[in-house]
């Protein structure tokens, strides 16, 4: 505990640390505790948590269990250490200052002793539902630590036997009350059952009666004999009869195992191991449960299926003779690891033999008695497999082993970074050579391989402990130069890009920019690079390399192209319900824009471009489907000019469909289908304005051109009224929104309510749906409207889900 103090003007500060089981009692619910403390002496405090260092190796381990924040040096967040100090600092007068931190300290010193826990044993059966209310009581005692087991070195499991509560003695105490009183009212609610069963065949009758539907209301435990049943007396019941039906289902039988080698009952549970996972369980996994008690072997299961499964085992175990049996003596299982292509199985394969590794010997059988197929030559080829297997030793005797104590740093930098065998610092001594890293418990790691290999690594392993405990190891850093144009393509929208690259690999980012900003307008035009500088573990560091230089690959290769093309002539290059653009965009993996009039990105600058982006290849041959679209329409296209009043030009765009433009409803804008029947859907035009009147040009086919209507000035029928019969279940289904989305996709949002109104009127009574408006206005909901109504009648009177 240390002290420091500077006095300015009566002003003092002091330093000072507690444990961190104190803090709490410190701070008080809701920092009420504390709060109280600084008004009193009129003083201001701090409590913060150190995360300064590793736990030595000396420190009791249980002492820093329950506390999960890390930190690391030089590393990121995401690794870390325990702490179990907490800093105090009190800034204040120093009258203020002693009295404030005399209070702090004993409240420290009552947080860290005053710690109560109650046991409370918990019904066997019922223990269940006990636990299930511990999640309501520790919302009611946020402040105590409400746990159903807690092991002998402090921390805290689970196996359901018990509830234990921590925390201040009184709360503690009329927490256990309150559990006393769940459980009693449990034990009055509930009632226990049995169901008798064969020996060790609980689980499977219990999976095979699909308790499911009863999850949560009943609590089912199995036994070696018996299932138990608690719960309300309804459902058990329901339960019991469920369990009792499928256990007549099933059986135990038990049969002799013979001795495979007479006189040699060691070699019976290898030999039997062996025949069991590659003759016998192929044909029966999942259906029958064994267990070897030497020399009799149980077999558990459905009755039929026990009884075919019993004639199988018999015979298999009379054709295993001394004579299709080899034994080699010798512990080879650590050729599997070194094994990476796969020979030894491959051989096996190839010489018709099963084979199984055990602690002393190998054991190689004939694989006729799997097959059912005879092959003379069992010895020959028994002999091929076993000097294989013996030329591995002279290279399984050059290997060395030796086991590393690294502490916490196993899991934080071993254990979570892909697993064994993808340790760099390993991978770096190895040199490509076979080599194996595993986890020894909770602190060590063993390694295996060459001499050299084996002693560099675990030299510098346990240089690397040593600098994390007396805090001077530093990370690994490497610098990558990327583009300094594509810095924020590598950013990302909001960082997304970065952040994934930084939390993704584990690494700390920075990017030396040389003061210019990652976004200014110097580094883009610039034909520079600028340097990213990535720290961390060396593995993570050449994870997060990869990955940038792979994205700066990717940005490399993508291409903007800007295609001057007349805007009279896009909707035609768009193609009749965006099946151009839509082909050429699925076909090359482009995106295709159009500034004029693209809702995504506007641009009327560039009203007469069509711009393509993607990879280089993909826009070539984008831009050269574009081009072939266009020389086709400019070869056949018509042009025909009509003066308007300006009164009028709201009706021409209507007609000229000025909402197939709406980028955002390609999917599901039902117009642009109505609109495309119509003869002026696919036309193109341009509009100049003048004082009076406006002069549109429209462009397209004749027969596109023959359809718009020579003097918009000409009287229509605004009051036209159409009438659509509809079964009355079809109008049941038609809620108001139906209605309201038929209009949006009419383009009526610039209407009145009335008008609204008097487009769709919808009468049970008549069995109709009555349209009243402008005359195509109302043809084209009319037409929606039987769409919908067909789309109805092709789903048996139910309503479709695309809508």
């Amino acid at each position: 505990m240390s002290n420091s103090s500077n006095e300015v003007d009566q002003q003092c500060q002091l330093n000072f640390t507690i444990h961190l089981a104190s803090r709490r009692t410190v701070i008080g619910p809701r920092g009420r505790t504390i709060k109280a403390i600084s008004k009193q002496n009129n003083v201001s405090i701090k409590v913060i948590r150190k995360l300064r260092r590793w736990p030595r190796k000396h420190e009791d381990s249980a002492s820093i269990t329950s506390y999960h924040k890390f930190a690391y040096f030089g590393l990121p967040t995401n690794y870390g250490a325990y702490c179990i100090d907490v800093d105090v600092i009190i800034k204040g007068t120093r009258s203020g200052c002693e009295e404030a931190k005399e209070q702090v300290l004993r409240l420290a010193e009552e947080g860290a002793s005053n710690v109560y826990v109650a046991e409370l044993e918990l019904e066997e059966d019922r223990a269940k539902f006990m636990i299930g209310k511990t999640n309501s009581l520790q919302a009611k005692y946020p402040n105590l630590s409400i746990q159903d087991h807690v092991s002998s070195d402090g921390i805290l499991c689970s196996d359901g036997k018990c509830v234990y509560i921590k925390g201040t003695k009184s709360k503690v105490l009329e927490a256990a009350e309150e559990l006393k009183r769940i459980q009693a009212r449990i034990v009055e609610e509930t009632t226990v059952l049995e169901v008798k069963t064969p020996k060790d065949t609980s689980y499977m009758i219990c999976l095979d009666a699909n308790l499911s539907p009863y999850y949560g209301e009943i609590s089912v435990r199995t036994n070696e004999h018996d299932i138990t049943i608690c719960g309300i007396l309804e459902k058990a019941k329901e339960v019991e009869a469920a369990l009792s039906e499928a256990a007549s289902r099933y059986t135990t039988e038990v049969i002799k195992v013979p001795e495979f080698i007479p006189g040699n009952a060691s070699h019976t549970r290898p030999i039997l191991n062996l025949l069991w996972s590659q003759v016998l369980k192929p044909k029966y996994w999942g259906k029958v449960a064994v267990a070897f008690d030497e020399p009799y072997l149980e077999i558990r299961g459905k009755k039929e299926i026990v009884e075919t499964f019993k004639q199988l085992a018999m015979s298999t175990f009379e054709k295993t003779t001394p004579q299709i049996v080899t034994i080699v003596p010798g512990d080879y299982r650590r050729i599997r690891r070194y094994d990476k292509t796969y020979k030894l199985g491959d051989l096996a394969e190839a010489n018709d033999i099963l084979y199984r590794f055990d602690r002393e010997n190998a054991y190689l059988i004939d694989a006729s008695i799997a097959t059912g197929e005879k092959k003379e030559g069992f010895e020959s080829r028994s002999d091929a497999f076993r000097s294989h297997i013996v030329g591995w030793t002279e290279f399984l005797e050059s290997m060395e082993t030796v086991t590393v104590n690294v502490g916490q740093l196993q899991q934080y930098m071993f254990g979570m970074l892909g697993g064994p065998n993808k340790s760099s610092i390993f991978l770096d001594h190895l040199k490509g050579r076979p080599g194996e890293l595993s986890l020894v418990g909770w602190h060590k790691i063993r390694l295996e391989g060459p001499p050299d290999a084996v002693q560099g690594a675990k030299e510098e392993m346990e240089k690397m402990v040593e600098d994390v405990e007396n805090g001077t190891f530093r990370a690994h850093e490497r610098t990558v130069m990327v583009p300094s144009k594509l810095l924020t393509a590598l950013i990302g929208k909001n960082r997304e890009i970065w952040r994934g690259t930084r939390i993704g690999t584990r690494v700390h980012l920075r990017i030396i920019d040389q003061g210019k900003g990652t976004r200014s307008q110097e580094l883009v035009d610039e034909d520079s690079e600028t340097p990213i500088v990535i720290s961390g573990i060396k593995y993570d560091v050449n994870n997060a390399v990869s990955r940038i230089l792979g994205s700066v690959e990717e940005l490399s290769d993508r291409k903007v192209v800007r295609i001057k093309i007349g805007a009279t002539y896009h909707r035609r290059i768009v193609g009749r319900n965006y099946s151009h653009r839509n082909k050429i965009e699925k076909e090359c993996r482009v995106d295709i824009r159009f500034p004029r009039n693209d809702l995504r990105y506007p641009c009327p600058k560039h009203e007469d471009e069509i711009v393509v982006h993607g990879k280089t290849a993909d826009v070539v041959e984008a831009e050269k489907r574009i081009l072939g679209i266009y020389q086709s329409e400019k070869n056949g296209a018509k042009e025909k000019t009509i003066d308007v009043p300006l009164s009028a030009l709201k009706k021409v765009r209507q007609l000229l469909g000025d909402r197939l433009w709406d980028r955002s409803d390609k999917l599901n804008y039902i117009g642009v289908q109505l609109l495309d029947e119509f003869p002026c859907a696919g036309v193109d035009y341009s509009i100049m304005e003048d004082e009076e009147s406006a002069r549109v040009t429209v462009y397209g086919t004749e027969k596109a051109l023959a359809g718009i209507p020579k003097d918009f000035e000409e009287p229509r029928n605004t009051n036209f009224t159409a009438t659509v019969p509809a079964p009355k279940e079809f109008l049941d289904y038609c809620e108001s929104n139906v209605w309201d989305t038929i209009l949006s996709d009419a383009g009526v949002d610039d209407l009145s309510d009335e008008q609204k109104s008097n487009l769709i009127q919808a009468s049970e009574i008549e069995c109709e749906v009555k349209c009243t408006g402008d005359e195509r206005l109302v043809e084209i909901i009319v037409e929606m409207i039987r769409e919908r109504l067909a789309e109805w009648e092709e789903h048996g009177g139910h309503w479709s889900s695309d809508y």
